[in-house]
């Protein structure tokens, strides 16, 4: 039994069974409700007439309804057989045809036939010529993509160049637009000069022309009148001879022509004017080739000066571009030295700063120096003066210990002593000055009147005095004293213990007063 074959699945074709290949379930559905439809008309038919057989010798004829109804029934079964016997026409003719189909089908798979692999081949070799075309032509696009870039980046460059040059060409071109209308400037100015010069070389001819006839004419004239005198001349003194002769003189008749005579008179002079007329047409030419030589010198020249200031003219060009180009660098550099500049100033900002500050400070130490300085030398005048103090202090101690009158020296008197000495000490001071000057004056100075004594000098007048009335007084007292020790003589020890102690307070509170005193002088001073 074959495989797929009508048989198998429905049955031999042109029976009952045999059907259409169905593509639904549905489909399916309907065939078998059709084919059951199918085997149950025949079946009823069957019946019926086996019915009407056994009913129609007994029964009695119908009715005219059930007549009806029986006939609408057969018309419906009659309508149904024949669409079913199309129907089976119709699938009986498809089955065929698949059936067909697939005989060929099993045909085909019953011959044992390899495949063709010489087709798969030429396919195969047609799809890689293809594929190598397709590459081939992806390769030639990327080299023209590759081509395309390079050439328009070389048309970028020439676009660039271009433009460069199209900017200069402007440039160019407005220079030479410049230049041509300087030219036709110079050009109209020099067409102005040549109509000038063309109007007063008319001009000249004109008056040449004019001098030239009107010289023409007065020699002409001249002429005449040089001859109508000649003639007239010549009349008179034929007359004044004739008049004057006595002697007779035949005259031929044909050399005594009067008229002859004129008449090569005449031709004499028109023989000088004719002359006279080609030197005055030599020398008008030669001075006409002479204007003629000069003129064309002079274009030679305006030539040259039109070449010439040509030449001066692109000299100024070519000199006002590099003018131009050296204000464009100096400016730049001025521009450039300009933020140089400011950068160095603002880097030297602090630079400056800390300068500034160190200058200061420096001045600052230099004040500290000379203050302390000053201190120094005040504090060196105040020791050298406590140092010649307590000289004296010494000076004065030791001659109360030589003498023994002197150890019942008080402390007043040590104070006045000491008082007078710092007193006399400015008075020897003025004194040394004073001699200075003397000194130092010219003999002139010293003629002149005394001037007038200032605070300073009164108040060193006034303490000579007090100095004057203490020792006065201290002499006054040590009187006193020696008569006094005179009639005392047995309490010196006590009174020398007591001198002794009263005069070291005297000289430490000497020393405290100086000191004071030689402070407020240095605070004096120091203000």
């Amino acid at each position: 039994m074959q495989r797929n074959s009508s048989k198998s699945l429905f049955g031999v074709p042109g029976s009952r069974g045999a059907r259409a290949s169905v593509s639904s379930l549905e489909g399916l559905r309907k065939v078998l409700r059709n084919e059951q439809q199918g085997d149950s008309i025949p079946q009823a038919r069957a019946s019926l007439q086996s019915q009407q057989r056994e009913d129609a010798p007994d029964s009695p004829a119908p009715s005219t309804t059930d007549d009806m109804e029986h006939r609408q029934t057969l018309r419906g079964l009659n309508d149904r057989l024949a669409g079913y016997l199309d129907r089976v026409k119709l699938l009986r003719e498809e089955n065929q045809d698949l059936q067909k189909q697939i005989d060929e089908i099993e045909a085909k798979r019953k011959v044992p036939s390899g495949r063709d692999w010489d087709q798969t081949l030429e396919s195969l070799e047609d799809l890689k010529k293809k594929i190598k075309d397709i590459t081939m032509e992806n390769v030639k696009i990327l080299l023209q993509t590759d081509s395309s870039v390079l050439a328009n980046e070389d048309f970028k460059k020439k676009l660039e160049a271009e433009t460069k040059a199209n900017k200069e060409l402007d440039k160019d071109l407005e220079d030479l637009k410049r230049t041509l209308e300087e030219t036709k400037l110079t050009q109209e100015n020099l067409q102005q000069e040549m109509d000038l010069l063309k109007s007063e070389l008319d001009q000249l001819t004109r008056d040449h022309q004019n001098v030239r006839l009107l010289f023409a004419e007065s020699l002409s004239a001249h002429l005449r009148l040089n001859f109508s005198s000649f003639v007239l001349q010549e009349v008179e003194d034929l007359c004044e001879k004739i008049k004057n002769s006595k002697v007779t003189v035949e005259i031929e008749s044909q050399t005594s022509n009067l008229a002859d005579l004129v008449k090569n008179i005449r031709v004499h002079y028109e023989k000088v004017a004719d002359n006279n007329m080609k030197e005055m047409d030599n020398w008008y030419k030669s001075k006409f080739d002479n204007i003629k030589v000069e003129d064309a010198q002079n274009l030679e020249a305006l030539e040259s000066g039109k070449s010439e200031l040509k030449d001066l003219m692109k000299q100024k060009k070519i000199l006002e571009i590099q003018i131009k180009t050296l204000l464009g660098t100096i400016n730049s550099l001025e521009e450039n030295i300009r933020r140089t500049k400011d950068e160095c100033a603002l880097r030297l900002q602090p630079t400056w700063a800390a300068i500034r500050d160190l200058q200061r400070q420096l001045t600052e130490v230099t004040q500290q120096i000379e203050q302390q300085a000053a201190q120094n030398r005040d504090l060196l005048g105040i020791k050298t003066k406590l140092e010649q103090e307590i000289q004296k202090y010494d000076d004065l101690m030791r001659g109360i210990t030589a003498d023994p009158e002197s150890l019942e020296f008080s402390l007043d008197e040590a104070l006045n002593c000491e008082r007078s000495v710092l007193n006399e000490e400015p008075l020897r001071m003025e004194e040394q000055e004073v001699q200075q000057q003397a000194v130092s004056q010219p003999p002139a100075a010293l003629q002149a009147p005394p001037e007038v004594k200032g605070e300073g000098a009164l108040e060193a007048e006034e303490g000579a005095v007090n100095v004057k009335e203490a020792a006065a007084s201290k002499s006054a007292k040590k009187k006193k004293i020696k008569k006094s020790k005179k009639s005392s003589k047995k309490s010196s020890s006590s009174s020398s213990s007591s001198s002794s102690s009263s005069s070291s307070s005297s000289s430490s509170s000497s020393s405290s007063d100086s000191e004071k005193e030689d402070e407020k002088t240095a605070d004096v001073t120091a203000d």
